[in-house]
């Protein structure tokens, strides 16, 4: 029994010292705006296999203050992957699963992030309460959750970019 509550409370002071590192990251994190990097994705990577679609979504860190890979599994949908001003985010510990509405292929969903983050538990990363968050279906099983704080019109064209480029990837 001891162990178990020994166990536990590791895991809270683990996901702590995370979340500490993110809110510091956040403070000196600068979004990358040179749109033809973002672009060049599509070159780099023009079929993706299941070992290097992490990779892929990893690209997107200097774009997006923060993202999440979101695999399908039944209706709902669970991060398996996901970045924060820069900085990886270990989703070991955290059981998320989301329902999403069902869109055809790279549409761009726009919705408030502070409602999504709330609901995985990372609400803290919005601190500012200035995020948007974009979903984009990029096959069946998979989509891409972006957040920033981006402004019109510089985040319609950067999504616009991301949009044609995750298209010119083969996902499947």
């Amino acid at each position: 029994m001891i162990k178990k509550w020994n166990d536990q409370l590791e895991k809270i002071f683990e996901t702590n010292t995370q979340d500490l590192t993110l809110i510091e990251s956040q403070q000196s994190f600068e979004l990358n705006a040179d749109n033809t990097q973002l672009e060049n994705l599509s070159y780099i990577h023009s079929s993706v296999t299941s070992t290097n679609r992490t990779n892929v979504f990893s690209q997107l860190c200097p774009f997006f203050e923060i993202g999440f890979l979101l695999e399908k599994q039944n209706k709902n949908y669970a991060p398996t992957q996901a970045f924060a001003f820069g900085q990886p985010i270990r989703l070991d510990q955290k059981a998320i699963t989301l329902n999403l509405p069902q869109t055809s292929l790279f549409a761009v969903v726009k919705t408030p992030a502070t409602s999504i983050l709330k609901k995985m538990n990372f609400e803290f990363l919005n601190s500012r309460q200035k995020m948007n968050a974009f979903i984009i279906a990029i096959s069946p099983q998979f989509s891409v959750l972006v957040a920033t704080e981006m402004a019109e019109p510089w985040i319609k064209v950067r999504l616009e970019i991301l949009q044609k480029t995750l298209m010119k990837i083969s996902f499947e």
